[in-house]
């Protein structure tokens, strides 16, 4: 009868051992939860903040360069359908640019 208490006593330690080992990995699994959502939510906010400081002029640009270095896609994948750029519209593109309008790189 000893015998049969001490092994359920022990499956009992086990269970619990489990239990404590579950509840700190369902903590931890949290804490980095919490941790990945501010990332991404900090990044967003520097997105935004990136996104604001782009020129139209620069914006032409870029979606010109994606079209010239990214000849695979196609209109749907883009917003808008692509139409080459004038020199005017590549000159104050690249003017905006090097007056330091907008952050490249």
């Amino acid at each position: 009868m000893t015998e049969c208490l001490d092994k359920h006593a022990e499956r009992l330690d086990q269970s619990e051992r489990r239990v404590s080992e579950v509840e700190d990995g369902q903590m931890q699994l949290a804490a980095s939860h919490f941790k990945l959502n501010h990332e991404v939510h900090s990044l967003r906010l520097k997105v935004d903040d990136l996104e604001a400081r782009v020129t139209p002029d620069q914006e032409v640009l870029l979606d010109y360069l994606t079209h010239i270095n990214m000849p695979h896609l196609t209109d749907e994948d883009r917003d808008v359908p692509m139409a080459p750029l004038t020199l005017e519209e590549m000159d104050g593109a690249l003017r905006g640019t090097a007056e330091g309008k907008a952050p490249m790189g």
